[in-house]
């Protein structure tokens, strides 16, 4: 029991813990020319076709219809120095996507869909490293649809809201260590862990523009993923085997809070802070198929990210763009700390630029650079098959760049 616990923990810190993006493992890349601010100013953007994800009410102040279709490759470095060996580079390229659509219902209604990859993550460390009863391979992907619609009240207001649904697919894998049941290296076993689930949540959101300025606010519910999943172990001296498993991840709410100013006809300054209710991972409690329940106390907190930014149009075409943003993590503690993911406090320093070139069409590029700040670990939680646990101390250096790019079509 207290493996296939292990792994359940490992599937649910995957679930809380990122390398880019936002706090935890949400990821922030939902927009390049959102990116290209560093997301400031989230939840205010009328000129481009995110606000389907971000603050639907965004849309009713733009109803023209469009299409875009871009994405990200996010490439993280997660080196690890402390106990020997240090499993070189976990750091493993992710490729999130964005679809977005927005088309006029009637006179007064503004419809939405996108389709994104609002958390996801990719890790692997080297089969004999210090950690690797905590963790080998980690490899998550939640995909999420959004369905939203939009409304112009009146007194430069627009409210707006949308239905959320989300596909949640994982694979962990690790050593087990079996003590005295194996001679040296045949004492270790592995561990495989695949789940998946459905989730759905919504969103609500508002947007108010007088004169030069702009002002939006958007909350996006927590998802609840009831996960189920079976785990493989292969131990030193018996023949594999697979258990049955689950338990409920909540993935947190959100609260968006954006403002945008026009100092002169071409130049913009915008800002924005978000809260992240990571509070709802409190314990982890995994249901063990004929066993007792565990539970286990995580205590993550809740947290605030901020950002500033600004955009200017050198002329008709050409836009340029730069931005910082400063995103707390969600871990208390060097204990709570999980290498599948070792988050920390980063910043988020973006460049970006815009060309249109007739006829609706434009792109948007956009770089991210993001520094980690310090990620001691000092975990016991490392999977074994007796009662005593495998710790791993140390500290991690975390590094990430987004390099993304989007196309755009207006009607």
């Amino acid at each position: 029991m207290q493996v296939l616990y292990n792994g359940l923990i490992g599937l649910c810190a995957l679930g809380v813990a990122g390398t880019a993006g936002a706090a935890g493992f949400e990821l922030g890349e939902q927009g390049t020319r959102p990116l290209g601010t560093a997301l400031a100013g989230i939840g205010t953007g009328t000129e481009e076709l995110s606000a389907a994800f971000w603050n639907p009410a965004g849309m009713a102040a733009d109803p023209r219809p469009g299409v875009a279709a871009g994405g990200s490759v996010v490439s993280p470095a997660i080196e690890f120095s402390g106990d020997t060996p240090d499993g070189g580079d976990a750091g493993r390229d992710g490729y999130p996507p964005q679809v977005y659509l927005r088309d006029q219902m009637g006179k007064d209604l503004i419809l939405g869909f996108a389709l994104n990859a609002p958390f996801g993550l990719r890790t692997e460390y080297d089969a004999d490293w210090a950690g690797r009863y905590h963790a080998i391979e980690s490899d998550l992907q939640v995909i999420q649809g959004t369905l939203s619609v939009a409304k112009e009240v009146g007194n430069g207001l627009s409210l707006g809201g949308g239905f959320v649904i989300q596909q949640l697919d994982v694979t962990l894998t690790n050593a087990v260590d079996f003590g005295g049941q194996g001679d040296g290296p045949t004492r270790d076993g592995n561990s495989k862990i695949t789940g998946d689930s459905h989730g759905y949540g919504w969103m609500l959101g508002a947007l108010w523009e007088q004169g030069a300025t702009k002002v939006g606010v958007a909350y996006h519910s927590s998802v609840v993923h009831d996960i189920s999943g079976s785990q493989r172990l292969e131990t030193p001296v018996s023949p594999p085997n697979t258990l049955p498993a689950s338990t409920r991840l909540d993935l947190p709410g959100r609260l968006i809070v954006g403002i945008r100013h026009s100092l002169t006809p071409n130049w913009r300054a915008m800002a924005s802070a978000q809260w992240t209710e990571w509070s709802t991972y409190d314990q982890l409690k995994v249901e063990v198929s004929g066993s007792d329940n565990v539970v286990k106390e995580k205590k993550w907190e809740d947290v605030w990210s901020f950002a500033v930014g600004t955009e200017y149009d050198l002329s008709d075409r050409w836009m340029i763009s730069a931005g910082y943003r400063f995103e707390q993590t969600p871990v208390p503690d060097k204990e709570h700390r999980d290498p599948r993911l070792p988050d920390s406090d980063r910043q988020r320093f973006a460049v970006g630029g815009s060309y249109a070139w007739g006829g609706g069409w434009s792109a948007d590029v956009a770089y991210n650079y993001m520094p980690f700040g310090d990620a001691k670990i000092d975990n016991p939680d490392g999977a074994t098959g007796g009662p005593a646990p495998t710790i791993l101390n140390g500290a991690f250096d975390l590094t990430a760049h987004v390099l993304s790019a989007q196309v755009n079509k207006r009607f």
